[in-house]
């Protein structure tokens, strides 16, 4: 039903989509095709999409600057493809592999999000940030993040590098712990 109304708008420059409700619309949006003058999108976590829908994708969303999303089940070439908006200046990405049993590392590869100022990252798992990702990042926030608290054997500990040292302009990082075990 919102994805037929929606479809109406082919002007449409900034939508949000905000709900008062606990409650998780899941593939709300699936039907509907953004408009090409697209700039913002904001669902948050009111309106998830099942999977990245086929139509985000830079030649089809050239002015997209900020980007605020929820995606139920995300791939390593979902994030690649978000990963290549030149125009991209905030992403806030939630996913839901923790509900779905999908573990894995994510990796924020070498010349993607080249814009990016401002990244929230809202799902369990470890990420990895290479050499020249993000070199205009500043602000990197995590919620929730997932550890497992280790034990140190034989003088040496288990850590999880995501190395934050590949990001030059980095500022501000925010994590929320969720300790596991």
């Amino acid at each position: 039903k919102l994805a037929g109304c929606l479809c109406k708008l082919q002007k449409i420059q900034r939508l949000y989509i905000r709900s008062d409700f606990n409650q998780r619309i899941i593939g709300g949006l699936d039907a509907w095709v953004a408009t090409r003058r697209l700039c913002t999108l904001g669902t948050g976590q009111s309106c998830w999409f099942s999977t990245l829908p086929s139509w985000m994708k830079p030649g089809f969303l050239p002015h997209l600057s900020a980007v605020s999303i929820a995606v139920r089940e995300l791939q390593q070439d979902d994030l690649d493809i978000l990963g290549r908006f030149e125009g991209l200046r905030y992403l806030n990405l939630e996913v839901d592999h923790e509900n779905l049993g999908i573990h894995g590392t994510f990796v924020f590869g070498s010349g993607f999000f080249p814009e990016l100022v401002r990244c929230e990252l809202g799902f369990v798992g470890p990420v990895v940030f290479q050499q020249g990702a993000m070199p205009r990042l500043t602000s990197l926030r995590f919620s929730p993040f997932s550890v497992r608290v280790e034990r140190e054997i034989d003088g040496r500990s288990d850590c999880l590098d995501l190395c934050l040292g590949n990001l030059p302009l980095l500022q501000e990082v925010v994590v929320n712990l969720r300790s596991e075990g």
